[in-house]
């Protein structure tokens, strides 16, 4: 069993208009590597969150980097 050390950077993308309004959507963007520190390319990650058991996943671009882009706000657990 091969572990992979994923290393998440939570970014939150506020315009003018949305800062008016409240924020209302989020993004989560990171990257997988793998122990000897290389990328990991097509690893599914998948984002759940926490208050309503919402979940939605993607796959790991050719440098190992993820991207959730309009998620609604709120707390979230990461599976692999």
């Amino acid at each position: 069993m091969q572990l992979y050390k994923a290393q998440p950077i939570l970014c939150i993308v506020i315009n003018a208009g949305a800062w008016a309004q409240g924020i209302s959507t989020s993004e989560i963007n990171g990257a997988i590597h793998d122990p000897t520190g290389a990328g990991v390319p097509n690893a599914q990650i998948a984002m759940t969150q926490t208050a309503t058991g919402a979940s939605r996943s993607v796959i790991s671009g050719p440098e190992g980097r993820y991207i959730f882009p309009e998620l609604p706000v709120g707390p979230y657990d990461r599976h692999r």
